[in-house]
């Protein structure tokens, strides 16, 4: 029986069909060799050697961004969930994420992209029907994604806290069963669908997600989400929401779950616990720093119904004070101006004052004198909002938690509001452009999974000095400077690594040992 032998010379490896065999002569046993070619280092192919025309270039391909979105697909362990739960598709899948991250274009230009860049599938395996049926095929298997979700989560294995929250993506679709008007977000007049993201807080990456009907407001999401935890071995973490999560049913159905959630200033409770603070917050006694920043704190019980929690009031020294600063001057022009001009007509002034700027008669009194309407400020509605500037009342019924432990908790909420962002921006998926549910959530689980891949690079910008000066897309556009020869026997040869390629490697951590040549 045959059986192939690696052998490395020097920086090469030759491949060998080696068979072995009884030498009656020598009675020993023997092996006989044949030379196959030499091993390709980036493809792992083996390469005829002696054939013709073997140092004709035939191609050059964009090859550094692939080969660094190859590697941290490992890295995180994404290549390996999608080759055991899709392994006859995870190559198409995983150029489509590549292809989203890098261009963030319509699916129908894949296509094209992949004629220029080294991925490892042919063009024709990501043209329009292909891409079609793949997003078919994974939004119609609700068991695929179940998976994949419950493999991720494993392999995450979240011990600290998570992050809910929605956002609105918007549809010219009319056949998308989920597409609804409702709470528009984005400010469009276009039926939407409503993506529910869970995140994790010791992770900092993307967990999984629902899709809701568009009309499904945000504090009527909870229910199904507890119960989506607990199947996918999410337990006894901390649930951290945003205010529009607020409401005393949900507060009802979280009793049994740890949870930090913002209190809206319009509640009743926010604005009693605010008026019985304000003096307190500006005092240098409760102040502390925190990343850098002045903050001051004040911390309460509360009851919410026949539920007690603790409540703590944040204030940011700095947005406080600049914020202070910003309205009055604001309003002082707009005195200024409108004094200046002799109204004569009340709502002609008001009309006025909300063109400058919406929502400020409000600051203002409103008097008449000499049959000309003058205007000056109503410090009692100006204060009101001043104690709001920069300040925030978060309640928890974790005890135990110190000011400086919620607070970090609740700022890392805003990775999610980052990922949101980046889904909307860099990778350009604000519309759903398919037209059939299914599609539609196929196409959905793409961007959900390219969002993982851009969340970790972001989260290696934060810790890493020497990519301080790099965003994620800035990345991408160095590494496509790095490119890849084809011959015409099959070998592959990547052109000389710069010094910024290298130094983003290792930032990393991506062996490039195999492609120095």
């Amino acid at each position: 029986m045959s059986f192939k032998v690696n052998q490395k010379v020097g920086k090469y490896i030759y491949v060998y069909e080696a068979e072995s065999y009884y030498d009656k002569d020598k009675k020993q046993s023997r092996q006989r060799r044949k030379f196959l070619g030499r091993k390709d280092p980036i493809s792992g192919e083996i390469i005829d050697t002696k054939a013709k025309n073997k140092n004709q270039p035939v191609k050059s391909y964009d090859f550094g961004n692939i080969y660094f979105l190859k590697e941290i697909t490992k890295q995180t362990g994404i290549l390996e969930i999608l080759q055991n739960v899709m392994p006859e598709k995870y190559k198409e899948v995983l150029s489509l994420i590549y292809y989203t991250i890098c261009e963030g274009d319509a699916y129908y230009l894949a296509s094209k992209w992949s004629e220029f860049n080294y991925v490892d599938i042919k063009p024709k395996d990501i043209n329009s029907q292909r891409i079609s049926e793949l997003l078919e095929g994974i939004g119609s298997d609700t068991n695929l994604r179940t998976n994949f979700f419950k493999s991720w989560i494993e392999k995450r294995k979240e011990e600290e806290a998570i992050y809910f929250d929605i956002t609105s993506v918007s549809s010219y679709a009319k056949l998308l069963n989920f597409a609804e008007w409702g709470y528009n977000r984005n400010k469009e007049k276009l039926q939407q669908i409503n993506i529910g993201l869970v995140y994790g807080g010791s992770s900092q990456l993307p967990l999984y997600y629902r899709i809701y009907q568009g009309s499904i407001t945000d504090v009527t999401t909870l229910t199904n989400i507890k119960k989506y935890n607990i199947e996918y071995g999410l337990k006894d973490v901390i649930y951290i929401l945003d205010r529009g999560f607020y409401s005393k049913t949900n507060i009802e159905q979280l009793v049994d779950e740890k949870v930090i959630i913002p209190l809206s200033f319009s509640t009743t409770i926010s604005l009693e616990l605010l008026k019985n603070s304000n003096n307190e917050l500006n005092s240098s006694k409760n102040m502390f720093i925190y990343n850098g920043e002045i903050y001051t704190s004040l911390k309460s019980d509360i009851r919410i119904g026949d539920k007690s929690f603790e409540s703590f009031i944040f204030r940011n020294k700095q947005a406080y004070n600049e914020g202070e600063t910003f309205l009055y001057k604001i309003l002082i022009e707009i005195e200024g101006k409108i004094n200046s001009r002799n109204y004569t007509n009340q709502d002609l002034l008001k009309q006025d004052i909300e063109e400058i700027a919406e929502g400020y008669t409000k600051y203002f009194t409103i008097e008449k004198k000499d049959n000309v309407y003058l205007i000056g400020l109503n410090e009692i509605e100006i204060l009101k909002q001043i104690q709001k500037l920069g300040t925030f009342i978060l309640i928890t019924n974790v005890s135990n938690l110190s000011k400086t432990e919620i607070l970090r908790l609740y700022k890392r909420r805003e990775n999610i509001e980052k990922v949101f962002d980046c889904m909307k921006n860099d990778i350009d998926r604000d519309r759903i452009r398919v037209h059939t549910t299914e599609r539609a959530e196929g196409s959905i689980f793409i961007t959900y999974l390219s969002l993982i891949l851009t969340s970790y690079i972001e989260n290696k910008i934060k810790e890493k000095a020497v990519l301080k000066d790099y965003t994620k897309k800035e990345i991408i556009y160095e590494l496509k400077k790095l490119k890849l020869t084809q011959f015409s026997n099959g070998l592959n040869i990547v052109n000389e690594l710069s010094k910024k390629v290298k130094d983003i490697y290792k930032a990393f951590n991506i062996d490039v040992s195999n492609l120095v040549s």
